[in-house]
């Protein structure tokens, strides 16, 4: 059965729930037909493979790898990309409000516009932390950091990161590597009395460890009350302390895109959509929702992670072609691959099926899987090929050095 005269899929998001899914539909034998089309709502111009993006801080990879135009990763696809902002969804008429006032008609509607930065009431927070989620805040720390480096001191640099989840964590360990040894000290800062909680044994050892080498400080228990220009104020144990920064980056918690608050559909108590197991809205079964946007009823161990969503993407593109078809759907069921963490240039730790690989080959597996996980077969090719070259260069480089030191020490 071939979908009805002008079936349109939209779907609103283009990281990993949202592109990945278009790229699934567009691949299948719904989005190879003339009579459909396929619509990706995303205001910007650039997707962002997130899980590499503490590279770009270290110098260790270039822009083009992790944030390719839509344009570029587009092309040949069939899907329509749209730089729109969505202002809101109208269940009822099957209409997305985008920034202009549009009301755009879909007959199948992908929500996987992720969630955005929550910054909690904290005095001083916003006017002067860095966050690390976009393309925009990447650039943005990248350029104080450099500045940071630079710039003539008698004392080292001082920088509070809070959160101690993974994205802390490996921000910790990229950034102490941007700077020379005891040039920089950089504080963790966690709330609950865990770094890296809902992480195994083996991955936590290995970034105490990786942490530990950087002299990083660990402040579990900590409580971030105020932040000024150079002072942050901390409560432990019930008592206040100060203490002197040069830089804040808040690596916390998340919360709903604006577009979704008023949506007629059921929520939890984090914002995030509630679905059925095969990914459709319960009120709905025309609307799909994935990624950390959403989670699926009675379902608590699927994580919020790219991981997942790369998952959960392949699963609502069957799915919407199942629906068009009048064939059964199947339920998302997540399988849980492994964990990556970068610990610094050239070091991650990597624990998959009980096996654990830490220093220098983590990286190097865990930079090949990313690269297979990039969003299209050309891109793929393109980056694969460029950090073969880099490491073929690096390779040959040692060499001349070793070979130039053996020689030196005959003399």
């Amino acid at each position: 059965m071939r979908p009805a005269a002008g079936t349109r899929v939209m779907i609103i998001g283009g990281g990993f729930a949202g592109l990945y899914t278009a790229l699934y539909v567009s691949q299948s034998a719904l989005g190879k037909s003339r009579k459909s089309e396929i619509i990706l709502l995303e205001p910007r111009e650039r997707f962002l493979f997130t899980p590499l993006l503490y590279e770009r801080l270290s110098n260790e990879i270039d822009w083009w790898e992790i944030a390719p135009t839509y344009e570029r990763l587009l092309l040949g696809t069939g899907i329509q990309h749209r730089s729109l902002a969505v202002d809101a969804i109208d269940l009822a008429e099957r209409r997305v409000i985008v920034g202009d006032g549009s009301r755009l008609p879909y007959d199948y509607l992908v929500l996987g516009v992720g969630r955005a930065t929550a910054l909690p009431p904290i005095p001083g927070l916003a006017e002067h932390a860095y966050s690390f989620r976009t393309f925009e805040d990447a650039e943005r720390l990248t350029e104080k950091l450099k500045f940071l480096a630079a710039a003539e001191r008698g004392s080292a640099v001082n920088i509070a990161i809070i959160g101690g989840g993974p994205s802390g964590v490996e921000l910790a360990c990229k950034i102490s590597d941007c700077f020379p040894a005891k040039r920089v000290r950089i504080q963790l800062i966690e709330q609950s009395n865990w770094f890296l909680s809902g992480f195994n044994s083996p991955i936590r050892q290995a970034a105490q460890k990786a942490l530990a080498r950087r002299a990083v400080q660990i402040d579990c228990g900590t409580s971030l009350k105020e932040v000024q220009s150079k002072e942050i104020k901390l409560t432990v144990d019930g008592k206040e302390i100060n203490r002197t920064v040069d830089l804040v980056i808040w690596a916390g918690g998340t919360q709903r895109q604006s577009c979704l608050a008023s949506l007629d559909c059921e929520q939890n108590e984090l914002g995030q959509l509630l679905t059925e197991a095969t990914l459709q809205l319960p009120s709905d079964e025309r609307v799909f929702a994935l990624g950390d946007l959403a989670q699926i009823k009675g379902d608590n161990s699927t994580p919020n992670t790219a991981q997942a969503a790369y998952q959960a993407a392949a699963c609502a593109a069957k799915n919407i072609e199942a629906l068009i078809q009048g064939k059964s759907l199947k339920p998302f069921k997540y399988k849980h691959l492994g964990d990556m963490l970068t610990l610094g240039k050239g070091g991650a730790v990597l624990n998959s099926f009980g096996l654990t690989l830490t220093g220098q080959i983590a990286s190097a597996a865990r930079r090949f899987i990313y690269v297979f996980r990039l969003p299209t077969r050309f891109h793929r090719w393109e980056v694969l090929r460029h950090l073969l070259q880099r490491w073929g260069q690096d390779f040959v480089a040692g060499l001349s050095g070793r070979k130039s030191g053996r020689a030196q020490r005959r003399k």
